[in-house]
């Protein structure tokens, strides 16, 4: 998959002057090209007013070769280096829409307007999985520095913030040409992926966070997007959330509401009879993360609140942890069972009490005989009595000596700081930052090690069926089946309401 570096391919992917449309043609026939799972384009965007360096456009190519050397270059992806003049024609211009760029009329791909001076890098990167195209002007560019570069045929001048920006934009889509981690999986092919509950020690500890945070640096380790999944089985909030775009834009599979959703009223509901028994909701959990698990190499499922929440309908979350685990079926008997999956729980600044809290909800999943893989700390401080340098040390210092913690594999994989957005117009355009800080904090490698021998020594654990479903139905025609006579969601909230219960924001 992985080639090597050589300037060749960067002089050979030249392609002199292109115009918009041309980019655009070359992103839709790669998509079409079983031979290139990616295309990435760099190019500079020039104006007539530049006229001096557009005389020998050549130059350029010392510039491309400056840029990409540090890259390198991966067979599956298309490269095409080139210079564009955005102001040749009115029809050139007019896709250049505005701040943002979309498909519109049947696949027109529109790009972000460049800054206010040319000219400047554009990075194009279309994955395969990916809905769109991605367009990026690469703003630590200077317009003089380029036209400085082009000129003299040089690229001794690009900045090391220049080349950052430009490896961090191909990491973030996982196009940099790194090797990707080849775990051992043995479960059966259709349901190979590893599966990571992320559980929380408390409300608002950023779970989902983690789980992004996981599943960017999974991408930039070079695992695929269409290799991954995100699921939230059981949920209180129904709101849109930022791991939900990330995903649609990378391209992973993400179902960010699952099949159980806590709303108004619902508890009482559960308890007077109205709505599905437990065991049915957490059948239709098995089924909706078996379904998302086939073909991918690695599934993140995001808990819900604390470790109880949903305990009063028996759907807490170590259940709904266990409805999520490996399926299993003896060949001699026929039985179904499960072989539990690994839980990644998130906790908070502290010493002291963190360690505490991390005990306290370990302990609630391990009565359920479901495994902790270790913990992450996350939004802690870079300074003060609890810093996150001083927690680290401390913490480290307990599990490195407790015998319980080390006899089970459990371990800290990393102490994450508060991440603050700052700047820019869309939340995405912070994702790639917070990624990127969360990899630098955080031992993935470790956490996926962890998670392979939960998997591959996995205990098998029957299932329990205490309802009277025939377990061979399908999750779909089981909830059509209990819903006669039970309450519709609408009447449940509508009751609720009317007994007092707060209207939804």
């Amino acid at each position: 998959m992985i080639m090597e570096t050589s300037e060749d391919w960067i002089k050979s992917s030249f392609t002199g002057k292109n115009d918009f449309k041309q980019i655009r043609d070359v992103c839709s026939s790669s998509e079409k090209n079983t031979n290139y799972d990616a295309f990435v384009g760099l190019f500079v965007v020039y104006g007539s007013w530049n006229g001096n360096a557009t005389e020998a456009f050549g130059n350029i190519i010392p510039f491309f070769e400056a840029l990409l050397r540090p890259v390198q270059r991966r067979s599956d992806t298309l490269y095409r280096t080139g210079i564009i003049l955005a102001d040749s024609c009115d029809e050139m211009l007019g896709l250049y829409c505005g701040d943002d760029y979309n498909y519109i009329d049947g696949g027109t791909m529109q790009f972000p307007c460049p800054p206010k001076q040319l000219p400047t890098v554009l990075l194009v990167v279309r994955r395969s999985a990916m809905q769109k195209t991605s367009l990026k002007h690469l703003s630590s560019f200077e317009p003089n520095n380029i036209l400085s570069m082009w000129r003299k045929g040089q690229g001794d001048l690009i900045s090391d913030e220049s080349k950052a920006e430009l490896l961090d934009s191909l990491k973030y889509f996982g196009v940099l040409g790194m090797d990707r981690v080849n775990l051992k999986l043995n479960i059966a092919a259709q349901n190979n992926a590893i599966r990571i509950f992320v559980a929380g020690d408390r409300m608002s500890v950023g779970k989902t966070s983690v789980c992004l945070g996981i599943l960017g640096n999974l991408v930039s380790m070079g695992y695929s997007p269409d290799r991954l999944a995100y699921i939230k089985p059981a949920t209180q909030n129904e709101s849109p959330q930022l791991i939900q775009r990330y995903c649609e834009e990378l391209g992973i599979d993400c179902v960010p509401i699952g099949p159980i959703v806590y709303y108004r009223g619902f508890t009482r509901a559960y308890l007077a009879g109205q709505t599905m028994t437990s065991a049915e909701m957490l059948l239709n959990v098995e089924h909706a993360v078996d379904t998302l698990s086939r073909d991918k190499d690695v599934v993140i499922i995001d808990g819900v609140g604390f470790p109880a929440v949903g305990s009063i309908c028996g759907t807490d979350n170590a259940s709904v942890a266990f409805a999520s685990s490996y399926p299993h079926t003896d060949s001699s008997t026929g039985i179904d069972s499960r072989k539990p999956l690994g839980v990644l729980l998130v906790g908070g600044a502290g010493v002291g009490s963190a360690v505490d809290a991390f005990n306290l909800n370990a302990a609630y999943f391990e009565q359920k005989n479901i495994p902790i893989l270790g913990v992450v700390f996350n939004k802690l401080s870079l300074d003060g009595y609890y810093s996150l340098e001083n927690c680290k040390k401390e913490i480290s210092s307990y599990f490195d000596q407790n015998e319980y913690q080390m006899k089970n594999g459990r371990k800290p994989f990393g102490f994450i700081p508060m991440f603050s957005k700052a700047g820019g117009k869309d939340e995405l355009d912070h994702v790639y930052d917070f990624i990127r800080v969360f990899g630098e904090y955080f031992d993935l490698k470790s956490l996926l090690d962890s998670a392979a021998i939960v998997q591959q020594r996995g205990v098998s654990i029957a299932i329990k069926d205490n309802s009277n479903i025939k377990r061979k139905m399908e999750p779909s025609k089981i909830s059509h089946e209990i819903a006669k006579g039970f309450l519709s969601r609408d009447e449940v909230e509508n009751a609720a309401i009317t007994a007092g219960a707060a209207p939804s924001a």
